[in-house]
């Protein structure tokens, strides 16, 4: 038993002095890290790829010092060597960054201190890690560009080593001064009405897209506006913005004719101009001849004295022939009728929001109905209305008059009270309630329209308002495939679904359903009662407006019904 132990000893001394006899005055024999007081050793160790018997190497060891250094908590490190067990040891000194005590920002003004330590991974109370640090620039950096800050870089970085503070500079970039180019009839305050940045602010490339849409949206200026920034100091990171515009033709005359089940064969005439002297005014006249006739003439000025109000008024006289059941004698006659109504209304509004505007109208209208062969008396009388109005334009192409909405929505709330303290010969209040939404279609270009509209009157004297006063539903702005105010009555509620698509040009398609009812206020609805209509019809791009051509089918009929119309169903 002692003679196989002392075999074992002697075999254990052996091979230790081979391994002994292995070692070179170049082997790494031991590893260190000295210097660290707040990073863990066992941190930094696992980044040393050096191994206890590997040969040292300067390549090998400027490599791993590289990855020491790349973990961002030191400012300098260095290897020192001394013998060890035949060999050498590897001791790496480490020089650790100060404790951040605090970080300070200078230059900004878009954000808060708190919303910019929010993109700050680095913690005060802890060593400074300078992998970190520049990931925080990048990510800082980034989020002035998300949000429009295009201009905005970081100018310096000073590590105060005896504070222990950090500071960052920041210049976000200036706007020197807007310069418009392409506008010689549009006068500059037009367009610098629709600006949403200013001179002297740090530049922000949305409100700048914002401002050229806006531009676009006075109807003035083609679609190629364009652009661009401009160096006046490139040290001080100061810009001009350059705004370069095509002007449109943006008076019109248009004359034509056409055919509808209310008025049969009629022509009109139709003379606008919708920059007047340049000053952003519009004024049209436009009249309308055939069985009835329309004498129109309005104004409209977007900022009254330059202030954030508009005002538009109109003149109107329309004379309007029909047939009426009257009863003479306790006998149901029907006679011809001849109707004139003239009157005006001036309407006051302001955009409150981006996305919302109210308004106020205040309306009058005489009207004067005679009957054939003057089988009873005239009839006279006047209504006298104040109407209030909100508007939600979520689309993507808000209060634009030239463009079809392919995304967002619209919600429109009325209110109309006539007579009562106003006076006039009728007192009944009118309620209007309206959403529309927009979705894109199955391929580019298209896109889906839904309207869902409700209204409903209430007053004393709704049995003897006049019948133009009345809600309707039934012809091309409604129920398509049903005559002009098919249904009539004191309620209504109507629904309806396009589908708009590209032709060619200035050519567009759309498929339709229509949906709705109105009834009187004490009738009992059923939803069988409710009028359906659907069919397809072609838009065309004119300068007075899109001209629509709509085929209506009524299938309860199983007969196809024409509409033509200006402008969009909704």
């Amino acid at each position: 038993m002692i003679k196989r132990n002392l075999t074992l000893v002697l075999l254990i001394l052996l091979l230790g002095g081979v391994a002994q006899a292995n070692v070179g005055p170049n082997t790494v024999t031991d590893i260190q890290v000295e210097g660290n007081e707040f990073i863990p050793t066992q941190d930094i160790m696992e980044v040393i790829e050096i191994e206890i018997g590997d040969e040292v190497d300067g390549t090998i060891l400027r490599n791993n010092m590289e990855k020491i250094y790349e973990m961002g908590w030191f400012y300098d490190i260095f290897v020192d060597y001394e013998p060890y067990e035949g060999g050498l040891r590897l001791i790496f000194q480490v020089m650790e960054n100060f404790e951040i005590k605090g970080i300070e920002f200078e230059g900004i003004t878009v954000y808060t201190e708190e919303e910019i330590k929010k993109e700050l991974e680095l913690e005060i109370g802890y060593v400074l890690n300078t992998r970190k640090l520049n990931d925080d620039l990048r990510r800082l950096e980034q989020k002035f560009q998300d949000d429009g800050y295009i201009l905005a870089r970081i100018t310096d970085v000073q590590l105060s080593e005896e504070e222990q503070v950090l500071f960052i500079t920041i210049n976000e970039g200036f706007l020197n001064e807007i310069k418009i180019k392409g506008n010689e009839k549009t006068r500059d305050y037009v367009i610098e009405r629709e600006f949403v940045i200013e001179e002297g602010e740090v530049f922000n490339a949305q409100k700048a897209q914002q401002t050229l849409q806006n531009i676009y949206n006075l109807g003035f200026f083609s679609e190629n506006i364009s652009s661009s920034l401009d160096p006046v100091d490139p040290e001080e990171n100061l810009f001009d913005l350059i705004i370069e515009l095509e002007e449109t033709d943006t008076g019109n005359l248009g004359a034509g004719g056409g055919y509808n089940t209310r008025d049969g064969f009629y022509g009109f005439l139709d003379v606008q101009e919708r920059n007047l002297l340049g000053r952003g005014q519009e004024i049209g006249v436009r009249a309308e001849i055939g069985r009835n006739r329309t004498y129109e003439i309005y104004f409209s000025e977007p900022h009254l004295m330059e202030t954030p109000y508009s005002i538009s008024a109109n003149l109107r006289r329309r004379v309007e022939h029909d047939s009426r059941d009257i009863t003479i004698d306790d006998e149901d006659v029907k006679v011809d009728t001849r109707e004139i109504r003239q009157g005006g209304s001036i309407t006051l509004g302001r955009q409150l929001t981006d996305i919302l505007r109210l308004s106020g109208t205040a309306r009058i209208e005489h009207s004067r109905i005679t009957y054939e062969d003057d089988i009873i008396s005239p009839l006279t009388s006047q209504l006298r209305a104040l109407s209030f109005t909100a508007r939600r334009d979520t689309t993507d192409v808000p209060f634009s008059r030239r463009l079809s909405p392919t995304q967002g929505g619209i919600e429109i709330g009325t209110i109309e009270m006539a007579g009562y303290l106003l006076g006039g010969s009728y007192d009944f209040t009118k309620l209007t309630g309206e959403i529309r939404r927009f979705y894109p279609g199955f391929e580019d270009d298209h896109n889906w329209a839904l309207r869902l509209k409700t209204a409903t009157m209430f007053g004393p004297d709704l049995g003897n308002i006049p019948r133009n006063e009345t809600l309707h539903v039934g012809g091309p702005d409604t129920l398509r495939g049903y005559d002009f105010r098919h249904f009539e009555g004191h309620r209504m509620i109507l629904f309806n679904t396009e589908y708009r698509f590209p032709i060619y040009g200035i050519f567009q398609g759309a498929g339709f359903i229509d949906m709705g009812y109105a009834w009187e206020e004490n009738q009992d609805v059923k939803l069988k009662d409710f009028g359906l209509g659907f069919g397809a019809g072609v838009r065309l791009d004119t300068p007075l407006g899109k001209l629509r051509l709509d085929l209506g089918y009524r299938p309860e009929t199983g007969r196809f019904k024409p509409h033509f119309s200006i402008g969009q169903t909704f």
